[in-house]
């Protein structure tokens, strides 16, 4: 099998567990995901399937998009409401308050990744040391905020859309904030709903996806590339042939400005090929 199957994934259940799930129902052994959500977090999550796991480092994009909500007044351990929370006092600040240091966290930033991640420091992921009580000395990292706009504010929480670059922590985004406003805050939600150019309205439930397999409706199952925002190029199979051979080929019209491009032929996904000055080079073709 060669597919890819968009995941609306649910609350309390792992990314691993959902491939877990995808396994038994497509009864289908090679299976992986493009991306972690924590078990709390909700959204897309695409699980490719067969061979196509081979595709998958090869067709992410740059930007995430995330809708979270940040409640003021309470710190955690976690940086979020599933940890071990207590009460802060302090002020809450105005919606005005909110949006003049928005700014400061847009574009590209330093950001100290949280302990309860699965980041590791000499071979072992912070969050075991967090759950041995330790604190190991993390290096910050740049991460890219492309936005960071406020949806709605009720006096104790505020919801936010974040375009953020991979590898961007939106809990520590929120304490970072809440610290910048002279007060603590912590994650209560958080909804991936676009990944690699997928977006949340274009995917399935577990139990939908359950329901149509048995049913014998595969449209949850999409070719990789699909719905994604890469050039695609229909190629002849003379020129398939000399991917396959690896020979380079000269930039196809109108696809001088990317960087990879996806390679149809007869209308299928083919593979993929990298730019290479005025030429294109078979990256991964079947």
């Amino acid at each position: 099998m060669f597919a890819r199957i968009d995941v609306h994934k649910e609350q309390n259940i792992s990314s691993f567990g959902v491939v877990s799930e995808i396994r038994k129902i497509m009864k289908i052994r090679r299976c992986g995901h493009n991306g972690t959500l924590d078990p709390m977090a909700t959204g897309v999550l695409s699980v490719y399937i067969g061979k196509a796991t081979t595709f998958i480092d090869r067709l992410r994009t740059p930007m995430k998009r995330y809708i979270g909500t940040l409640r003021f007044g309470y710190a955690s351990d976690t940086l979020d409401i599933w940890g071990n929370v207590e009460a802060v006092p302090g002020d809450i600040p105005s919606l005005e308050d909110i949006e003049d240091v928005l700014p400061a966290f847009r574009g590209e930033i330093e950001q100290t990744p949280p302990m309860v991640s699965a980041i590791k420091v000499k071979g072992k992921p912070l969050y075991q040391y967090a759950r041995e009580g330790k604190e190991i000395e993390r290096k910050s990292r740049k991460v890219k905020i492309e936005e960071f706009t406020c949806l709605s504010f009720d006096g104790a929480e505020v919801t936010f859309s974040v375009r953020c670059s991979k590898g961007t922590y939106i809990r520590t985004l929120f304490s970072d904030l809440a610290r910048e406003l002279g007060t603590s805050g912590i994650m209560s939600q958080l909804k991936r709903v676009e990944n690699d150019g997928i977006r949340l309205e274009d995917c399935y439930t577990l139990g939908e996806i359950a329901s149509m397999k048995e049913k014998e409706d595969f449209r949850f199952l999409r070719a990789p590339g699909e719905l994604q925002p890469f050039y695609k190029k229909d190629i002849s199979l003379s020129i398939l042939e000399k991917w396959r051979q690896g020979i380079k080929t000269p930039l196809p019209a109108g696809s001088d400005t990317e960087d990879r491009i996806i390679l149809m032929y007869q209308g299928k996904f083919t593979g993929t090929a990298i730019r290479k000055g005025e030429y294109y080079l078979p990256e991964k073709v079947i």
